[in-house]
């Protein structure tokens, strides 16, 4: 774990920290949220999330040769966090049809931006540890939104052995 490894785990704060900085300025600069925003959003929120957990699955692999683990993570474990880009957006449609205030559906979409740029550190990584360190340890199931269709609402409880059988 980053907690037996001070160092590593204050890195990854740096890292986390300057992803939530670098994410909340390009959501502060769209100055209103529609659906066309939410693709300018997307497109300019995706290569942060990339490089972040990118990177932060590049420390998983230095903290797992220190430790002398062999495996190897997933390729998907980045993917995954880049592809929570749109999830602000989903944040605000979803208070919206609950008939909560715009600008406070606004304001949830701006702590989802704080939460994908933080789980795109902490989760990847811990998730590339655990892949590293633990070859069976880790299972994938789909992550369903509220705009699922039924397919793969039903494909939700189940586990795969990888993430690429996940998919």
């Amino acid at each position: 774990s980053f907690d037996s490894c001070p160092a590593q785990g204050g890195a990854l704060r740096r890292l986390a920290d300057a992803g939530i900085e670098a994410l909340l300025e390009l959501w502060d600069g769209l100055g209103q949220y529609t659906l066309a925003s939410s693709t300018t959003f997307h497109d300019a929120a995706q290569p942060v999330l990339t490089a972040i957990a990118q990177a932060a699955v590049d420390a998983s692999i230095g903290v797992g040769e220190a430790i002398g683990a062999t495996g190897a993570p997933s390729e998907l474990i980045v993917a995954d966090a880049a592809a929570r880009a749109f999830e602000p957006f989903d944040r605000i449609g979803s208070a919206l049809n609950r008939t909560i205030d715009y600008s406070d559906a606004v304001a949830q979409g701006r702590q989802v931006v704080q939460a994908i740029a933080h789980d795109a550190v902490f989760a990847s990584g811990r998730q590339a540890i655990a892949e590293i360190a633990f070859d069976d340890f880790p299972v994938w199931q789909r992550r369903v939104t509220g705009r699922s269709c039924e397919w793969c609402l039903s494909k939700a409880s189940i586990e795969f052995p990888t993430a690429a059988a996940a998919t």
